[in-house]
C-alpha cells in the first residue's frame, strides 16, 4: 500500500513517514507539510491512503476537511484518515459526515496507528480509543438537535466565508470555540 501523509509539523511528519516505510505492507509513503504542494501534486501519486491533519497553522486557510472535500471533488478514490490534535465533538462528526476512513488522535501510541490500519483494512471506519468520549457525546448531541442562538450565529459567519479566526476575533470568541 501507498500513503501520503500532509501534516504541518516537521518532526511528526517526518517520524510518522519513517514509522511507516518500515511497516509491512507499505510500499511508498509521500510526506506533504504544505496543503496547496500537496493539492498540487497529489494527481500524480500512486497512494490508496491519505492521512491529514485538520489544522495547517496561520500559513493557509485549508484545514484538513477541505483537503479532503477538494480531494473527492477532483475525483480521489481512496481513503482519507484522520490523525490530529484537534478532538472535539465537532471534528468528529465532521470527518464521519465526510467520510473518513479513520480519525485518532495525536496522543494515540504507534500501537494503536498500527491497530487502525489493520482496522482500516476491513472496510469498516475507526475512531481512536482517545475520541471514546467525543463519540459518545455525539450520539447523545444527535437526539437533541436544536441550536442556540450563538451557534446559528456562528453558522451564518461561517456560510458567509469567515475563517474561525475571523468569527472569533468579531464574536470575542477563540477561534476553538468557534469550532466546537
Amino acid at each position: 500500500m501507498n500513503i501520503a501523509i500532509l501534516d504541518d509539523h516537521t518532526l511528526l511528519l517526518e517520524a510518522l513517514k519513517s514509522r511507516l516505510e518500515s511497516s509491512d505492507g507499505i510500499e511508498k509513503v509521500f510526506a506533504f507539510d504544505d496543503p496547496e504542494k500537496f493539492l498540487s501534486d497529489w494527481k500524480s501519486l500512486p497512494f490508496e491512503l491519505a492521512i491529514l491533519d485538520i489544522d495547517y497553522g496561520d500559513q493557509t486557510t485549508l484545514n484538513g476537511f477541505i483537503v479532503f472535500d477538494e480531494l473527492k471533488k477532483a475525483g480521489y478514490k481512496g481513503k482519507v484518515f484522520f490523525l490530529s490534535a484537534n478532538l472535539t465533538v465537532f471534528t468528529l462528526q465532521k470527518a464521519i459526515q465526510a467520510g473518513a476512513a479513520g480519525f485518532i488522535g495525536k496522543d494515540s501510541s504507534l500501537d494503536e496507528l498500527d491497530e487502525a490500519f489493520k482496522y482500516l483494512k476491513t472496510g469498516n471506519m475507526y475512531i481512536g480509543r482517545s475520541l471514546d468520549a467525543l463519540a459518545r457525546q455525539l450520539l447523545t448531541r444527535q437526539k437533541n438537535t436544536e441550536l442556540t442562538l450563538r451557534e446559528l450565529e456562528v453558522i451564518k459567519l461561517l456560510v458567509q466565508g469567515l475563517s474561525y479566526k475571523d468569527i472569533g476575533e468579531k464574536l470575542f470568541i477563540s477561534p476553538r470555540t468557534v469550532e466546537a
